[in-house]
């Protein structure tokens, strides 16, 4: 019942509350987040099960929960405590992008256009270098309109390495660099690089 009502929580923290307004911004890895949904929503509970139950066949005979279709192996109690720790590494992460880009001569260009409320909106997030806890509806839209300039490329982190060592391992550092080389002009063909920000998914 603890961890069942930690999860709860989460569900509905003010930092994943944060999460799924910024998602709205075609900048972030969205990704993350439903990645972190899913994998949350996945931990299953049920406070009738006894190990004894899953002698007979291993399938809860209160809730049929099976665990060896289980995606996520782990025990659950440190797992929901992962992932406590893991909402708030995103939160940071998130607002370390958005701070990057806020420093990109495009978006500061693009800022030396906006009206004075629109500025008063954003100058305190470059005087102190912190993204606010709460998002305002109109910060998100001046957010999204100042980055709407910039294109996100992503990274698969699985094509990536499958491309990296294709033709076989191991390879020479001129080979390997070639591949990467190739594997970034793929990515960028036909786009303005100068727009582009690439976003590595796991």
């Amino acid at each position: 019942p603890q961890y069942d009502a930690v999860k709860a929580r989460l569900v509905k923290d003010k930092k994943m509350e944060r999460l799924n307004r910024l998602a709205s911004i075609e900048l972030l890895p969205r990704r993350r987040v439903n990645d972190y949904h899913n994998r949350l929503g996945a931990l299953k509970s049920c406070f009738q099960l006894r190990e004894e139950d899953l002698d007979p066949q291993p399938v809860c005979p209160h809730c049929n929960y099976r665990p060896i279709e289980e995606p996520f192996r782990g025990v659950a109690s440190k797992l929901i405590m992962e992932y406590e720790d893991e909402l708030e590494t995103i939160n940071d992460e998130w607002d370390q992008i958005l701070l990057d880009n806020l420093k990109d001569p495009m978006v500061q260009e693009n800022i030396s256009l906006l009206k004075d409320a629109e500025r008063k909106l954003i100058q305190p997030i470059l005087d102190s270098g912190e993204v606010p806890d709460e998002i305002s509806n109109e910060l998100l839209i001046l957010l999204s309109e100042l980055f709407s300039g910039l294109e996100k490329v992503e990274v698969n982190s699985g094509s990536l390495v499958q491309d990296l060592v294709y033709g076989g391992m191991p390879c020479t550092v001129d080979e390997y660099r070639k591949r990467f080389e190739d594997h970034l002009k793929r990515l960028v063909e036909g786009r303005d690089q100068n727009k582009i920000r690439i976003i590595l998914e796991e």
